[in-house]
């Protein structure tokens, strides 16, 4: 029987939650000039509960999907699926017979929750809610008139409480960490919260992998026996620029000097057995890591899941006397508490669990929450993006005095004739990415207005490309870049409008040598436009773009850069989020069509194209295969291409993974000047010149084209990796492709698919081809 806590004075922490909620006090209120945007939190409502002395599943609530359950007793939940009849738990059943997890493992394989925390000696500690809240008399529970049931997890030696909700909607299970309730009472403060450490997880006696978004995504099969590799665990979204500038005694730190890819997605899954979930970040997903585990490393579960950071830390370089470089840790001045961190549950139709599937799944909730629309069209031919260079600036010696000299790379002109080379070979639809055409554009200011350099042609000749890109139905994409600040000006003040550190002071962004991760010397340090300062920048832009009849617009860095402010008058990741989507959607909302640069989801859903998606995860060792799950989310929806094939170091390659991931090829590439590349900011562009490579791209464009030129608008429906070296894609039409990255040819399915090729079935016609003829 639920009790009031007035009646029973048992818990001090019902009395300071209730405080709370009357007086309206979180943890992040005081900060004082800082906009968030709409409140996006669960109010609490109702009376607090003691923990029930029965330890058992009793029935919450019930709707035409879901049976939601709840163990009142020891903070813990089950939901049953009335589709499948399957009973999805917190925390497995068997638990107890888990005989390798020991100590914090244990602790955590019965918590709903594990907490890190930091004691007021800067010592971080961690601690999980059996034991350091229920063993200690500290849950208690609200059952709201909606169906959910909130616990409150109080931690009364770490002297904090959590409040967490769970709650069945009308396609999902929920859980939420609720974190305007969070309440630190002594001197210990909340660093981050893991949530549901063991949901669904697969036992060692369980067949299945777990879904990871790293890359391309990333699939970790159940004991997979990789146990003396690290666990998983990635933040979203890459690394956050605004909490330091990876600078460590005149090099970069070894934490953040790794060549790994991003999680673009915010999204995890499990496939077990016959059936699985797709879990989706819904709320907070900026703060969020997503982690793993395989079986036999710690306890005897394969298990994924998600942690919220509550607090960011920035660090901050103080010189010492020796000239040494010590490192400062400051937390962010302002908690970001107006959304509170959640996570959705989809679970999969019995016999549909494949990371295919949970692609559906994922793409069908953007298209009804996220933005996502159909932007590809039906029919003809699939594009072929070109990444053109118009020029660049190096420092050049004259009569032995260094001066700064602009170099012509790709004139109009020379585009124009790439165009015609490409056109009489039948490629005729190009979507034409042109960097560096505008004045100032090569690192420089922000862009506001819309003038065409010298040095690559006049706005009559651009003009002229433009339309006759669109009339061949493809496209010209201006470039620019209105997130690096690589000089001040233009309305640009270094003290109002860059990136500020915790320490109040502008954040300085360094490039590092990959050969010794010292500073390069090429690049001065540059800043990153304020969070703040975005919207208004990006709206003259586009407002000047769209004004000189530019109907399309790529940007750079928007989509793969995400950072929060920790100034004092600072601004969290997950407003930034919101600042950068909603701005997104004024510039598709603005023009015909936005190209980025291999973007992250709140980005991704306002383009037309995608160039450069990742084709690869990190490669972690605990990570057993990349597939497409990226690629399958957004294929029917947008066009997309994977990196430069001329810049891969196997281009025949390549294209057989165009045909595997359903992608559109794409060259970076100039028509002159070449060698005046090596040294420059571009060095990277090692392989660049067109006059080497339009043979080759007109012979793979062909072959390309002709397998996916009537898939454009189709879903992926399935995607299976046949054996090592063999792969088959299956359209919603109907479609399906083969692709063989081996020596020898192999027959699947009765189709013969040659050594180095592929094979395609469409509409009762089969065709094949090869690309080793064509490798450079």
């Amino acid at each position: 029987m639920k009790q009031n806590f007035f009646q029973t004075g048992k818990r001090i922490l019902c009395l300071l939650l209730l405080t709370a909620l009357v007086c309206g006090l979180t943890a992040g209120c005081g900060a004082s000039g800082v906009t968030t945007p709409e409140n996006r939190n669960y109010q609490i409502t109702g009376t607090a509960a003691p923990a029930s002395d029965k330890d058992e599943m009793v029935k919450i609530s019930e709707n035409d999907a879901f049976v939601l359950y709840a163990n009142l007793h020891n903070g813990t939940a089950a939901v049953r699926d009335k589709k499948t009849g399957r009973t999805w738990y917190t925390n497995p059943e068997d638990r107890s017979e888990d005989g390798l997890a020991s100590g914090f493992n244990k602790n955590a394989l019965q918590s709903a929750i594990t907490v890190v925390y930091t004691t007021d000696q800067s010592v971080e500690m961690t601690c999980g809610a059996f034991m350091s809240s229920i063993n200690k008399d500290g849950l208690s529970y609200y059952l709201p008139d909606d169906g959910s049931v909130v616990f409150v997890y109080n931690f009364p030696k770490e002297e904090f409480y959590i409040p967490v909700r769970f709650a069945i909607e009308e396609d999902s299970f929920s859980a939420s960490i609720l974190t305007q309730y969070i309440h630190e009472y002594g001197t210990n403060t909340v660093k981050s919260v893991d949530l549901l450490p063991f949901f669904g997880a697969g036992s060692s006696k369980d067949e299945g992998y777990m879904l990871v978004p790293d890359g391309c995504g990333a699939l970790i099969y159940y004991n997979n026996n990789r146990l003396t590799a690290g666990s998983y665990s990635k933040p979203l979204y890459g690394f956050d620029n605004g909490t330091n500038d990876k600078l460590f005694g005149g090099k970069a730190s070894s934490a953040y000097f790794t060549l790994s890819e991003n999680q673009y997605l915010p999204v995890f899954g499990q496939s077990r057995n016959d059936d699985g979930f797709l879990a989706v970040i819904t709320q907070g997903a900026a703060r969020a890591t997503v982690k793993a585990n395989v079986a036999y490393k710690y306890t005897l579960y394969n298990t994924v899941w998600s942690s919220c950071s509550y607090r960011t830390v920035g660090t901050v370089r103080q010189t010492q006397k020796d000239g040494s470089d010590l490192a400062v840790s400051i937390a962010e001045k302002n908690l970001e508490v107006w959304s509170d961190y959640k996570v959705n549950y989809y679970f999969t139709e019995t016999g549909k669990n494949t990371y295919t599937d949970m692609a559906g799944i994922y793409r069908d909730y953007l298209m009804a929450n996220g933005g996502l629309e159909v932007r590809v069209s039906d029919g003809g031919e699939i594009p072929l993006y070109l990444d053109l260079y118009g020029y660049i600036e190096k420092t050049k010696s004259f009569l032995g005095i260094p001066k700064d000299t602009k170099i012509s790379m790709t004139t109009i002109e020379d585009a124009n004739e790439i165009l015609d080379t490409l056109s009489r070979a039948g490629v005729d639809r190009v979507v034409l990415k042109y960097n560096f055409w505008a004045k100032d554009s090569f690192f420089g200011k922000i862009p506001t207005t819309v003038k065409v350099d010298g040095k690559v042609g006049s706005a009559r000749e651009m003009q002229a490309l433009r339309q006759r890109l669109t009339d061949a139905g493809g496209g010209l994409y201006l470039s620019a870049d209105l997130m690096n600040v690589y000089k001040t000006g233009r309305g640009v003040s270094r003290y109002d409008n860059v990136l500020q550190s915790v320490a109040n002071t502008a954040q300085r962004q360094y490039k590092f040598a990959l050969d010794s991760a010292m500073t390069d010397s090429r690049y001065d340090a540059w800043y990153l436009l304020r969070p703040t300062s975005i919207p208004e920048f990006f709206g003259k832009f586009v407002d000047n773009l769209t004004a000189a009849d530019y109907t399309t617009l790529a940007l750079d860095s928007v989509g793969q850069m995400l950072y929060s402010e920790l100034s004092s008058t600072g601004t969290g990741r997950n407003q930034v989020l919101e600042i950068l989507r909603e701005t997104m959607a004024s510039a598709a909302e603005k023009t015909d069509g936005l190209l980025l640069q291999g973007a992250n989801e709140y980005a991704a859903n306002y383009a037309t194209h995608l160039l450069d998606t990742s084709s690869l995860s990190s490669g972690y060792d605990i990570e057993d295969v990349s597939v497409p799950f990226y690629q399958i989310v957004y294929h029917g929806c947008l066009s997309y291409s994977l990196s430069a094939a001329n810049l891969s170091s196997n281009p025949a390659d390549q294209t057989l993974t165009c045909l595997e991931y359903g992608a559109c090829p794409m060259f970076s590439l100039v028509a002159e000047n070449a060698d005046e590349l090596i040294g420059s900011r571009l060095d990277n562009l090692y392989s660049a010149d067109a006059a080497n490579w339009l043979d080759f791209i007109a012979e793979q464009y062909g072959q390309i084209n002709q397998a996916l030129r009537g898939v454009q608008t189709s879903t992926i429906t399935a995607h299976e990796i046949l054996s090592e070296n063999v792969r088959a894609v299956t359209y919603s039409n109907g479609t399906r492709i083969y692709v063989n990255y081996g020596t020898d040819a192999v027959s699947v399915d009765g189709i013969d698919i040659p050594a180095k090729g592929y094979a395609a079935t469409a509409e009762g016609k089969v065709f094949a081809g090869g690309t080793a003829a064509g490798s450079r």
